[in-house]
């Protein structure tokens, strides 16, 4: 009898940088809910650990050296300023680095997601530990605060939120 071995289908590979730990989790949270077992797509999110745009665009470099992925993306705050060099940098690399903000930081994209108005980073932290009842954005539930059918509503209307959503689940 001739044994039939399953063709094993190749993955796209794509390396997801958050700035901390806090994008980490809820970049996680957004790969459960939206990525596929079948859906063609291997997703390794990293946490950067902070530091200034120029930090975490190098360490999504280094990452992206260290393995063979196919696209990345870097999501970090927007309230320390970006470098003119830095969209050249991230664009130069093999492959290039797609950057994506949050206005001013993850906070205040939160708060954005929820209807929310947003503040500055001071007071973006207050207002969504307020509203959460969680002191740190690691310490969210994001499954009661943040549910499949509320993100679907607010992609419609946040374009960083479609992105990330895109690029946790679509090849």
């Amino acid at each position: 009898m001739v044994s039939r071995k399953k063709k094993r289908r190749l993955n796209h590979a794509r390396l997801i940088v958050g700035e901390g730990l806090g994008e980490k989790t809820f970049l996680s949270y957004l790969k459960e809910l939206y990525l596929s077992r079948d859906a063609g797509l291997s997703v390794k999110v990293k946490q950067a650990q902070g530091g200034d745009p120029s930090c975490i665009v190098a360490y999504a470099i280094r990452q992206a050296r260290a393995a063979d992925f196919d696209s990345v993306l870097v999501w970090m705050d927007t309230d320390v300023p970006w470098q003119a060099t830095l969209k050249g940098e991230a664009s130069g690399n093999r492959p290039p680095i797609m950057l994506l903000g949050s206005e001013p930081c993850l906070e205040g994209f939160l708060l954005a997601v929820l209807g929310e108005p947003v503040l500055s980073t001071v007071r973006s932290k207050k207002k969504l530990a307020q509203l959460t009842s969680c002191s740190s954005v690691t310490q969210l539930d994001f499954i009661q605060k943040f549910p499949r059918a509320d993100l679907e509503v607010a992609r419609k209307h946040n374009e960083v939120l479609d992105l990330l959503i895109d690029a946790v689940g679509k090849v």
